[in-house]
C-alpha cells in the first residue's frame, strides 16, 4: 500500500522478468539492475514518456530496491530512478507514485 511521501524505485520490466526467472530457478543470474531501456535521459532519471507500468517497468519499494542493489548491483550510477508517493485529486484525495 502507498503512504504519502514514501520512496519507490522504477525498475525495467526486462530486468525484473530476468530476476523473476532467476529466483524461480528457471533462469541465469539477472546481472546488475539496468534501466537504460526505459530512460530518455539517464543523467536526470527521466523515464521515456511512452513507458507503461507493468509492461515496460515496475515500481519497487525502497527496502526492496536496497536489497536488489546490494545483491545484484547496478549497471551505472544512473540506474536509480527514485520517485515519491504524492497526493492527487481535487475533491477526492488519492495517492500515486509520481512518475
Amino acid at each position: 500500500s502507498l503512504t504519502l511521501g514514501d520512496t519507490w524505485y522504477v525498475v525495467s520490466q526486462k530486468w525484473f522478468d530476468r530476476w523473476n526467472r532467476h529466483v524461480k530457478y528457471d533462469g541465469d543470474h539477472p546481472g546488475p539492475i539496468d534501466n537504460h531501456d526505459i530512460l530518455l535521459n539517464a543523467e536526470i532519471s527521466e523515464v521515456r514518456e511512452e513507458m507503461l507500468e507493468n509492461i515496460d517497468f515496475v515500481f519497487v519499494p525502497d527496502e526492496c530496491w536496497i536489497f536488489l542493489v546490494k545483491k545484484y548491483g547496478a549497471s551505472s550510477e544512473h540506474t536509480s530512478i527514485k520517485r515519491q508517493v504524492i497526493e492527487f485529486g481535487e475533491f477526492s484525495k488519492q495517492l500515486k507514485i509520481d512518475l
